[in-house]
């Protein structure tokens, strides 16, 4: 915790790639807030420290919400060089707030994490899918998110990802020619997010590290 910048924005976490401190659930201070309070609510640490950790959680969640832009419906991303300023992505957009967020509601109760969870949910489905079929920056980072938010109907949503395997074949990471076998970038996220679509699938959310 002695690593976070504090000032009136709220908290964040400079790094060799990000030195300007950026938000975002993978990179950024909402992963960071929401670790935190999963520290915390674990009963991990003393009262004190259990306390801290909340208070600089709540910290990076007012960073995080410094960055929202009402009249484009989501949070700026501030990487420098960002190719977009706006994304829906796990890693670095209103997906991953809306995971992460969703998580704390449904742990809490707290109205705040749900207010944010919402707002993203609405993002995301004003973006829609068809960048790539990946759980950290494309469609299926989506699919988790709004089908645990109940955010549209399960069948269309559904019938996206697989119209979209079938019209495209699976798109990969950044590298959208080139083939990537792994979990969150590539083609294995595929096969475990088919999976998990099964009524009865137990396998966990790997956007939550469960």
């Amino acid at each position: 915790t002695g690593l976070a910048t504090l000032d009136a924005s709220g908290a964040r976490w400079t790094t060799r790639l990000n030195p300007e401190g950026i938000g975002g659930f993978a990179h950024g201070a909402t992963g960071i807030g929401w670790a935190l309070t999963r520290l915390a609510l674990a009963d991990a640490g003393s009262a004190a420290e259990r306390r801290d950790w909340n208070r600089l959680a709540e910290r990076a969640f007012a960073y995080q919400e410094s960055l929202y832009q009402p009249e484009h419906g989501n949070w700026l991303d501030v990487r420098i060089g960002a190719e977009e300023d706006f994304f829906t992505s796990w890693c670095h957009g209103s997906a991953g707030v809306g995971i992460g967020m969703l998580d704390l509601h449904r742990r809490t109760g707290d109205p705040a994490h749900l207010d944010m969870a919402r707002r993203a949910a609405r993002a995301c489905a004003a973006e829609g899918f068809g960048w790539s079929h990946t759980l950290c920056h494309g469609d299926l980072g989506l699919w988790e998110f709004l089908t645990s938010m109940d955010f549209g109907d399960l069948t269309d949503l559904d019938a996206e990802i697989l119209t979209g395997l079938e019209q495209r074949g699976p798109v990969g990471g950044l590298a959208r020619e080139a083939f990537s076998p792994s979990l969150m970038s590539g083609l294995s996220g595929v096969l475990h997010t088919l999976l998990r679509m099964h009524p009865e699938a137990t396998l966990p959310n790997p956007l939550l590290l469960d």
